[in-house]
């Protein structure tokens, strides 16, 4: 069956969907330390992608170069592990928005250190106004003068965070041939190291029914299936498309989180996301109309 770019670009906005519901969950399983998360999760996630690779018999197409097993690895579990770190010391929807930071950088670093991919300025301008209104929800509408220091540990996971996802992004667009079903292999490596650190670290605890249910949700569907999804679309659909879309992460992420009562819906906050959804359809817009 041929995929066309159109229905590529559909299952990345499946992905998009999925991890603004795995903030939630993140913030829903905040009792329990980070590396055990991690390794339940991602472990989950492993033995999803290893049931397909095993059923379809193709584990030969894991076996690339260790380069690539180092991009995957650290893209996907390094950006993962640093927001939820984030989470853990900053303000849910501050952080949500900084994940908006990585379409940014996708796009300007697309354009000549991997695609020749040519920005215009309506790209460009769409830039500025996303990073805008990103400034403003973390700022709460105060820019220089709403910084606010005590979370800026939680700025800087989220800002490593975007920067390991981009170069992941970009470098994965790079590799197409590569089998989306990496993905899995990249979370086993994580869910090892996970594991490593949660035992020389943390203190095992005991998740309670809804926390083993959130736990098995965010390993299958909101990790599992997002990242195949994204992977998948962004070596099959409209790639600079997606990366705009991609704005509107943060912003089911907030209007999720507003809708559970973790965060409370202020000015700064919808004109700040209104800004991210103006620069994201102007980055997105297709290179006839600009």
């Amino acid at each position: 069956m041929t995929i066309t770019k159109t229905q590529g670009t559909l299952i990345g906005c499946i992905a998009i969907v999925l991890w603004s519901c795995d903030t939630i969950i993140n913030i829903f399983l905040s009792r329990l330390p980070i590396f055990q998360i991690l390794t339940i999760a991602w472990s989950i996630s492993f033995i999803i992608y290893a049931l397909v690779l095993s059923y379809r018999r193709q584990w030969v197409s894991v076996k690339q170069k260790p380069i690539i097993w180092l991009i995957g690895s650290l893209g996907i579990c390094g950006a993962h592990t640093m927001l939820v770190a984030g989470l853990r010391v900053a303000p849910p929807e501050q952080i949500a928005t900084m994940s908006a930071i990585w379409p940014i950088m996708v796009v300007l670093l697309a354009k000549e250190l991997f695609y020749g991919q040519r920005i215009r300025w309506l790209s460009v301008f769409g830039v500025i106004l996303g990073f805008i209104g990103v400034c403003m929800v973390i700022t709460e509408g105060q820019f220089f003068s709403g910084f606010k220091f005590a979370y800026l540990p939680g700025y800087l996971f989220a800002l490593l965070s975007s920067i390991l996802w981009s170069i992941y992004t970009l470098m994965t667009r790079r590799f197409y041939n590569i089998t989306s079903l990496m993905m899995g292999i990249y979370l086993g490596v994580g869910a090892v190291i996970a594991l490593g650190y949660h035992l020389m670290t943390e203190q095992f605890m005991v998740p309670t029914a809804m926390e083993g249910l959130l736990l098995a949700l965010k390993g299958g569907v909101t990790l599992a299936f997002s990242y195949f999804c994204w992977d998948f679309a962004i070596k099959r659909g409209h790639f600079t498309l997606l990366n705009s879309l991609a704005y509107f992460n943060p912003i089911l992420s907030i209007c999720l989180l507003i809708l559970f009562g973790i965060s409370v819906a202020a000015f700064p906050l919808f004109v700040g996301t209104f800004l991210v959804v103006i620069g994201s359809m102007l980055c997105g817009l297709p290179k006839s109309t600009r």
